[in-house]
């Protein structure tokens, strides 16, 4: 009996609990239910075997064999996670080590409050009380972790952390935590406090390092995907620059063909009429004075005039000429989909409008785009969330265009206003 309640209040089932938070998002090999209990249920009788006959606390002569035992179960909670789990060396280590930063503030909590509560009612805890609880302060300390932490950064990819860093780090937090302890009394005194508050910071440091390597590699991955992204915006940019004016050419040369038969008195002029006011979009080049907006303003203006869209453009086009043409493709590009994108909603074809405006002032350049919006979308940092159910491969269109209104030191800003959606595009002329 009191080898069972000695795995419900000490190391190996918190440790491995927390585990299985951080890791329930990983792929799980094959009779994953049975692999994981036998062996878990294994290594915590075995935990609490060896503790039952050495003991688990730090009092001499057995301290040095309690904290190699703390070290061996982290390494076998290693093998455990890799018996489960398909993952890599590093991703377990990481896991491991962020789970046992959580177990250990539920652990010193609990060992706290429990001396406190002995010291105060003056009456040792029974076996069933202590595990109790245990229980009761893992299931408060974890749900707040499982909230706060584990929750958040269920998505975060792992695979890109650096394997090095990864065990470096875990291996000095091992020893800030594990062998630089000095030994303690089990009554409630200024050193044990202070122990206490030591465990703390040192754990919610280790959280706070871990997660902002994980928020590292999903800006650095981020960053990856919008150079991909922009690659192929520029290639898109010259295939669609040269479609166009090849377009233009062939639709330019064609009005003369048709000048000069309805010259000759020939007959079908209505068939010629016809012919002519067909060509005529493709042969009403736009000229901003920027060979790449003039790109993705006419390639737009085609689309938008076969879905009843009104599309305005007032640019001095001149005033991109520091910006390279695929950055103006793509920003310009990006802008306009999201904005066709908002006024399809509109059952209403009056209400589908969108308006474009490039000027400068006082050394500044402003691009301001509006468009009508059935619904109002829901910001995040200042920026409009995607509104596809997929959030992790959409959102990159308003994501680019911050990216390269930050390249020329510039920022952009969102707003709604009686379902006008404006973005509005500073960036500072040279």
């Amino acid at each position: 009996m009191n080898v069972f309640l000695r795995i419900l209040s000490d190391f190996p089932l918190g440790l491995m609990t927390a585990e299985l938070l951080f890791f329930r998002s990983f792929r799980k090999k094959k009779y994953f239910m049975a692999r994981a209990l036998l062996t878990g249920i294994s290594f915590c009788i075995l935990y609490a075997v060896i503790a039952q006959g050495y003991g688990s606390s730090a009092s001499a002569p057995d301290i040095y064999l309690s904290r190699a035992m703390i070290v061996l179960i982290m390494l076998l909670s290693c093998l455990w996670l890799r018996f489960c789990f398909q993952s890599e060396w590093k991703e377990t280590v990481f896991c491991m080590i962020f789970a046992y930063a959580i177990q250990n503030i539920h652990h010193n909590l609990y060992v706290n409050c429990r001396i406190l509560a002995e010291a105060i009612f003056q009456k040792p805890f029974t076996a069933g009380t202590d595990a109790l609880l245990a229980l009761v302060m893992m299931a408060a300390v974890y749900s707040i972790a499982f909230l706060l932490i584990f929750n958040p950064l269920e998505s975060e990819d792992i695979s890109r952390l650096s394997g090095s860093r990864i065990f470096s780090i875990s291996a000095f937090f091992i020893l800030m935590t594990v062998f630089f302890i000095p030994e303690l009394p089990e009554s409630y005194s200024v050193t044990r406090l202070m122990n206490f508050f030591y465990y703390l910071a040192a754990d919610c440091l280790m959280l706070f390092i871990l997660t902002g390597m994980l928020k590292d590699s999903r800006q650095t991955k981020q960053l990856d995907v919008l150079e991909q992204l922009l690659y192929a915006e520029q290639r898109k940019q010259i295939i669609s620059s040269e479609t166009i004016d090849m377009i233009n050419m062939k639709c330019h040369d064609m009005k003369h063909q048709i000048a000069r038969i309805r010259e000759s008195h020939a007959s079908g002029d209505d068939y010629l009429k016809e012919a002519e006011d067909a060509i005529q979009i493709y042969d009403s080049s736009l000229h901003t004075g920027n060979a790449a907006l003039d790109t993705v303003l006419m390639e737009k203006r085609l689309y938008c005039d076969r879905h009843d869209i009104q599309l305005s453009c007032m640019a001095d086009g001149e005033k991109l000429s520091f910006m390279q043409p695929s950055d103006v493709y793509s920003l310009f590009g990006n802008a306009l989909d999201n904005a066709i994108e908002s006024v399809l909603e509109a059952d209403d074809k009056e209400m589908r409008i969108i308006s474009i405006s490039v000027s400068s002032r006082i050394n500044l350049l402003n691009i301001h785009i509006e468009n009508y919006t059935v619904r109002t979308p829901q910001f995040e940092n200042g920026l409009p969330a995607t509104t596809k159910e997929d959030k992790k491969y959409h959102g990159y269109g308003m994501m680019s265009i911050q990216y390269i209104a930050r390249k020329y030191d510039g920022e952009i800003s969102a707003s709604v206003d009686n379902h006008i959606f404006s973005l509005n595009i500073i960036i500072p002329l040279q």
